[in-house]
């Protein structure tokens, strides 16, 4: 009997490890998040950002609310609700179009003006005095749209380190900003 419970648990830690792998999980940056102000609308900016590099730059790309709700587990109001503060900030463009003989909504990430906006808005947090900096600022601030994005990846790596228990490593860090310029 104990061999049958072991082997039952076995499986049910092998559909555990299924479900937390890679394909399972929904990685939404911590700056979106900020940046929309919305957890939701940073999720559905991040598939945004998935989808449209995925078709030809300037294309409109189709989910229905179904779709998304099966991808990012957000209903349909949610969904609603987070493509209008992306529309809002003119990140996304919206339209109902034909698809598969239904209407279903499309969407079309305008990357230039994300680019645009994100870029003031790193170099506006980069600029808060809340903001985390490392030891590495003064190095890193010959080009004002490179320094807010360098920091938050430099940041997001230590706190990866410090999550994990490893010790920081400002050589690494260093030869990372040097290499970047």
């Amino acid at each position: 009997m104990r061999c049958k419970n072991l082997s039952n648990q076995k499986e049910i830690f092998y559909l555990i490890k299924a479900l937390a792998g890679q394909a399972n999980i929904l990685t939404i940056p911590r700056a979106f998040i900020k940046f929309t102000g919305s957890v939701e609308a940073a999720l559905l900016l991040s598939q945004i950002i998935y989808w449209s590099d995925r078709n030809p730059r300037g294309k409109w790309f189709y989910k229905s609310y179904r779709e998304w709700e099966q991808e990012i587990g957000l209903s349909k109001h949610k969904v609603s609700h987070a493509a209008a503060i992306l529309t809002s900030k003119k990140l996304i463009k919206t339209k109902v179009k034909k698809a598969n003989g239904n209407p279903t909504l499309h969407y079309l990430f305008d990357q230039d003006a994300f680019i645009q906006w994100f870029s003031v808005f790193l170099t506006n947090e980069s600029q808060n005095p809340d903001y985390p900096v490392t030891e590495t600022k003064t190095e890193i601030n010959n080009n004002h749209l490179k320094e807010p994005l360098l920091r938050m990846v430099i940041n997001q790596k230590e706190s990866f380190r410090a999550q994990q228990g490893l010790p920081g490593n400002n050589d690494t860090i260093q030869s990372e900003i040097h290499n970047a310029h």
